[in-house]
């Protein structure tokens, strides 16, 4: 895979790749043979090293020519790397049904961006295709939230219920000739659900969910749909209570953090300024709107990463430690790899086309992950439960 998507006709990332992997085939070998009663310490340092060369690799990558459009390929192997050796670490068994689960729904939202590529126009286009790819994955998303919830009923899921129901309504009966005001409806909404004091933490970024969807277009919910479940699944898997030491953080969170550069990717995007989904900046309007139309445009493209930037608070409340640094480091540690190989590419035919967009989107990327995670931590004090 490595030879095909991101390293052809690239001898010197081959040779790369190559040690990489042998370095990484060789310390799994360890850790699977190594007795179970071996102190956590060395097991920790053991995976610590195995998610540093998965880190470096990934960097490593941004030197490829066709990492632009492998994007989402590349991400998801990381992550499928990632999950066995986090899985491997904690869990008792050698093959884990959840872990299982997380791995198919990391390459089913992998295919389906091709999928959607080659049928029916890409994801971003604002008309809807039908309504098992729009309004089934809108309903299966707030149900999902709801049961990982600890209230049934509560002011936050009453005002998302709503939001989400006046999203389905504005995508089949919006119109080109006429302003809607459904949109700014839902923002208000999503508003007053945010900033709502004492609210369960979840529940807080169900009710953003409506706006981010409003962004992304009908033709993208089954996309979050399954970047959402992948991101639950993991914390459900993490928690499990059979496990045989805790969750090493440092690898968690770089998973946490490589789910949402890959949820960049399979909703459609990619680093280069031709993947803008322009079509997405008139939501709800018949023109452009210099305050609006660039704020819809923005939102679309960084829901991903900093949606998972956003959400950290649950995945550091599972491992009782905080993880908003690590998530800053390896953001900004991608952030710099693009900016040398940017230098190193300098001089190359495609530097305009392929390197120099690259470092301009992992630099806004990077920005915007570093506020969200700002913002996290703000509805985190906010909030009086962020447990899962």
């Amino acid at each position: 895979m490595c030879r095909q998507q991101w390293t052809a006709f690239d001898w010197t990332s081959i040779v790369m790749g190559l040690v990489i992997m042998f370095i990484s085939s060789a310390l799994c070998v360890m850790m699977i043979s190594s007795p179970q009663n071996n102190s956590s310490t060395k097991n920790k340092k053991i995976v610590n090293i195995l998610s540093t060369i998965i880190l470096v690799s990934l960097c490593i990558s941004f030197t490829s020519n066709s990492y632009v459009n492998a994007g989402a390929e590349t991400t998801g192997f990381v992550l499928a790397t990632m999950v066995c050796v986090i899985g491997m670490d904690i869990s008792k068994q050698r093959v884990h049904y959840e872990m299982l689960m997380i791995l198919v729904l990391i390459r089913l939202s992998s295919e389906y961006v091709s999928y959607r590529r080659n049928v029916d126009g890409p994801l971003g286009c604002n008309e809807p295709v039908s309504m098992l790819h729009s309004v089934c994955p809108v309903v299966a998303l707030w149900f999902l939230f709801v049961c990982f919830s600890s209230q049934k009923v509560s002011f936050h899921i009453v005002t998302s219920a709503v939001s989400f129901l006046i999203v389905c309504v504005f995508w089949f009966i919006q119109s080109d000739d006429e302003d809607s005001y459904l949109p700014t409806l839902v923002f208000l909404l999503c508003i007053i659900g945010v900033l709502k004091p004492h609210g369960e933490f979840i529940l807080k970024l169900l009710c953003l969910l409506p706006l981010t969807l409003l962004s992304m277009g009908p033709r993208s919910p089954l996309s979050v749909l399954l970047l959402t479940s992948t991101g639950l699944g993991f914390l459900r898997f993490i928690s499990k209570k059979d496990t045989t030491r805790p969750p090493p953080p440092f690898a968690c969170a770089l998973f946490w953090c490589l789910l949402g550069y890959h949820g960049f990717f399979t909703t459609g995007h990619a680093p280069e300024f031709a993947s803008l989904q322009h079509s997405c900046g008139f939501v709800g309007m018949k023109g452009f709107d210099p305050v609006k139309s660039p704020f819809w445009v923005l939102l679309n493209t960084i829901f991903a990463p900093c949606g998972m930037a956003l959400s950290s608070p649950l995945l550091s409340s599972v491992l009782k430690s905080d993880i908003t640094s690590s998530i800053a480091f390896f953001s900004t540690c991608m952030s710099f790899s693009a900016a040398f190989t940017a230098a190193l590419h300098s001089r190359h035919l495609m530097v305009w086309a392929i390197f120099a967009p690259k470092f301009v989107a992992e630099s806004c990327i990077s920005i915007c992950v570093l506020g969200a995670l700002a913002l996290g931590r703000f509805l985190r004090y906010t909030s009086y439960n962020i447990s899962s």
